[in-house]
């Protein structure tokens, strides 16, 4: 459960029942995603309402009064099974999924994938559904089947800019 900026009230379901939303001025209820098992429904510091599914990252469109996936938005930003979803001190979103932890950065723009190499398996990572929290100090945690993860997104350190290829050599029709 969330609330928007609208005293919009955010109700995610579960066994595919999709996302409801109650306008506590009347009461009354508007449905969304039908369909999907909802796994989190998160608002960031901006005051936009993400939520999260084992179909993927969702962001609502106040104009159009709709979701959009991220990959909608975002060519090549494609996360199924996600289970919790949280904004570090510096409105990153921070997704936790099958496929290892994700950070979307503060302008929708970059995703970065942490895996093996950062001390999280590439597959089978069991997450528990809205099993995230950020703890005064800046930590963030993600729950999993049998224990949990943490660190500080302050002190993580990435690499900018994209990594070249180059050819050593080349051959064609050989």
């Amino acid at each position: 459960i969330a609330e928007d900026s609208l005293a919009g009230l955010w109700i995610g379901t579960a066994n595919n029942a999709g996302l409801k939303r109650m306008d506590r001025k009347t009461g009354k209820f508007s449905h969304y995603l039908s369909g999907l098992t909802i796994t989190t429904i998160h608002r960031d510091k901006l005051g936009d309402i993400w939520v999260t599914s084992e179909s993927g990252l969702f962001r609502y469109d106040r104009k159009s009064d709709d979701f959009n996936t991220n990959t909608t938005e975002n060519a090549g930003f494609s996360i199924n099974e996600i289970a919790s979803l949280i904004n570090d001190d510096e409105n990153n979103l921070w997704i936790a999924a099958e496929t290892g932890i994700y950070k979307l950065n503060k302008d929708r723009t970059q995703l970065s994938r942490f895996g093996r190499d950062n001390g999280v398996d590439d597959a089978d990572n069991f997450f528990q559904f809205g099993a995230s929290f950020k703890s005064e100090n800046g930590k963030i945690y993600f729950g999993k089947e049998y224990g949990y993860f943490v660190f500080t997104p302050a002190e993580l350190k990435t690499i900018p800019g994209s990594t070249q290829l180059h050819f050593t050599n080349f051959w064609l029709k050989n």
